[in-house]
């Protein structure tokens, strides 16, 4: 799994909307088949039942592809300049807590399973499904 990273305090990030509220699944991919196969890997339930939304960024703009309706879609290069993505790297997969730090950044489409086992060990996680 990739690194972990702390949001910077006090920057305005195109994911502010979600904090605290969402997690977000954002998906780098210059070319449409891994995105394809990135987005097929991840059932819609278990992106519901984790509070999860999916924006899927290549070329020149973000799509949302599930989860919860935003005001504004951001752009992709408010995104790339956020995470830190050059439009020339081939794929980039980051998961952004609720708290809106990177909690794993992968170079290859991740499994559901490893995603979703990650995103269930968090201790926000674990409270939300006792809660429930």
């Amino acid at each position: 799994m990739g690194a972990l990273a702390m949001p910077q305090p006090g920057s305005a990030g195109p994911l502010d909307a979600l904090r605290w509220e969402k997690r977000a699944f954002v998906v780098f991919a210059r070319d449409k088949a891994a995105a394809a196969r990135q987005l097929a890997a991840l059932p819609a339930r278990g992106l519901v039942e984790r509070d999860m939304v999916v924006l899927l960024v290549s070329g020149e703009g973000a799509v949302k592809a599930s989860g919860a309706a935003m005001d504004e879609t951001p752009s992709s290069e408010a995104l790339r300049r956020q995470f830190e993505v050059a439009p020339d790297v081939p794929f980039v997969a980051l998961l952004v807590g609720k708290d809106g730090g990177v909690k794993v950044r992968e170079t290859a489409p991740i499994s559901a399973a490893a995603l979703f086992g990650l995103i269930d060990g968090m201790p926000m996680r674990q409270q939300e499904m006792r809660s429930q």
